[in-house]
């Protein structure tokens, strides 16, 4: 028995199901059941929808899902170094640990994906 078509199957359901809670909170918010905490419940939103893009893709194709999680990364490393270096609302009692974590993901990040890249185009990789 193969389990491809059952791990495909798999994140199809695992997929929709992050897609359909990233859409609660979305409701939860609209009909303002939050009182504090609505930005936390807007990028939980946003962060479970994004994850389950390329969840629910690799159903349907391996090649399209490794790209969507690059760019879910690179979007996450993004919104990250936002939230540690720009958003004033968030006082923290040492943000320097923060920030360093916020920078070794991004810079670990990239120097990932031009390892990887740089090993396709030279013709050793898969």
């Amino acid at each position: 028995m193969q389990s491809g078509p059952v791990i495909k199957a798999a994140s199809l359901l695992i997929g929709a199901a992050l897609a359909l809670l990233g859409g609660v909170f979305f409701y939860a918010y609209a009909v303002g059941d939050f009182v504090q905490g609505r930005s936390v419940a807007i990028f939980m939103g946003i962060s479970l929808i994004l994850a389950s893009t390329p969840i629910f893709a690799f159903a349907f194709s391996t090649r399209a899902a490794k790209f969507l999680l690059v760019v879910l990364l690179f979007a996450f490393a993004a919104a990250l170094l936002w939230m540690v270096f720009f958003n004033p609302a968030q006082a923290v009692a040492r943000p320097w640990i923060y920030q360093t974590a916020a920078i070794s993901f991004a810079v670990l990040l990239v120097i990932r994906v031009g390892l990887a890249l740089r090993r396709s185009h030279s013709g050793q990789g898969t």
